[in-house]
């Protein structure tokens, strides 16, 4: 927003708008005007004298869903590209992917959606309202857990997810919940708040302190056969992946050495990967072994999309070959663009008023 003597300019549906006003009476002169059409991102920045700069975006910008290999090779999982997905998460078998949909520019709070990856048909989980953020499948499939801001703070919804029906509150607890990984035997559920993890069982709703602080604990996973949790926490100063064993909790084995987020385990729980800035990285486990953990090996190295907020930004398909990552488009790159005599375009549209 731009405040002149006589004018006030601001963003209205994606385009620069202004309205002009009498200071003198307190009245505004008119109904306001689109004055720069093509300036569909912020910041806008005007001078006194007039001149705006600000940034244009191409048609078609945006964000792809790709699936990589595990050598960094891409392909498009989606042929449509979004101004912003967000949290991809592959059903059990690989055939769906539940993801979140958003468009800040034009002023879209997120949405969770779901898509049939053969044939290309999707379904917005649209009961809760939004935001709904942070979708996790259930092993079955059948349904789709998600945060949704329709409350005071934000809640753990659950509901079918071929989008019918009502959806449901999870948990009565107070605070932001947040969820990450499903337990495939146990009917528990792992989701964070502000700081820390809890596991909640679905047969009764109650939640249980999992992991605490130091620091903030984040992206819970169980391991396919539900002994291991991994997780990140930045206790140390920076976020590190770590490893313990479920439900006991008590040892903490170190699986990145040099920064790691994101853990999420192969389809048979014999690797941990996780991202360290550019890099995608694995470490084998074995759950018979003294030590569990190995060495860390880089698969690849490549700009794909982090999640502003740290939560998990990738997932792995059932073949353990493959990763579903979200990739900005070459061609999304924005203009910087400047425009003199903004303020005399205003007071023109001022006398047609």
């Amino acid at each position: 927003m731009y405040f002149s003597s006589w004018h006030l300019i601001f963003e209205r549906n994606g385009a620069i708008s202004a309205v002009s006003f009498d200071l003198d009476e307190g009245s505004v002169l008119g109904a306001a005007r689109p004055v720069l059409g093509d300036a569909n991102s912020f910041p806008l920045s005007v001078s006194q004298n007039g001149t705006a700069a600000y940034l244009h975006w191409s048609a078609g910008s945006g964000r792809s869903l790709v699936r990589v290999n595990r050598d960094g090779v891409t392909e498009l999982l989606v042929e449509q590209t979004e101004p912003e997905y967000r949290w991809p998460r592959l059903s059990q078998d690989g055939q769906r992917l539940a993801f979140g949909m958003s468009d800040i520019n034009a002023g879209e709070l997120s949405s969770v959606w779901v898509m049939d990856l053969e044939s290309g048909r999707r379904n917005p989980l649209a009961d809760a309202g939004r935001p709904n953020t942070e979708p996790v499948w259930s092993p079955d499939g059948d349904r789709v857990v998600y945060s949704s801001g329709r409350e005071v703070g934000t809640d753990l919804y659950w509901q079918s997810s071929d989008g019918g029906g009502a959806s449901e509150m999870l948990s009565e607890e107070t605070g932001d919940q947040w969820a990450t990984s499903f337990s495939l035997g146990r009917e528990l559920l792992a989701f964070y708040n502000a700081e820390d993890i809890y596991v909640m069982s679905l047969d009764d709703g109650v939640s249980t302190l999992a992991i605490g602080g130091p620091g903030l604990q984040r992206g819970a996973q169980f391991s396919p056969d539900d002994r291991w949790l991994a997780y990140s926490s930045d206790h140390t100063g920076r976020d590190e992946v770590y490893v313990r064993p479920f439900p006991d909790l008590e040892r903490v084995l170190t699986v990145s050495t040099d920064g790691g987020s994101e853990p999420v385990w192969s389809p048979d729980g014999r690797e941990l990967f996780y991202r360290s800035g550019n890099s995608m990285i694995t470490v084998s486990f074995t759950p018979e072994s003294d030590d569990h953990v190995g060495e860390e090996t880089i698969l690849f190295d490549g700009e794909f999309e982090f999640d502003s907020t740290g939560d998990q930004s990738y997932d792995v398909f059932p073949s353990g070959q493959h990763f579903v990552m979200i990739q900005q488009q070459a061609a999304a790159a924005p203009r910087f663009r400047v425009v003199t005599g903004l303020l005399e375009e205003v007071a023109r549209l001022k006398a047609v008023n």
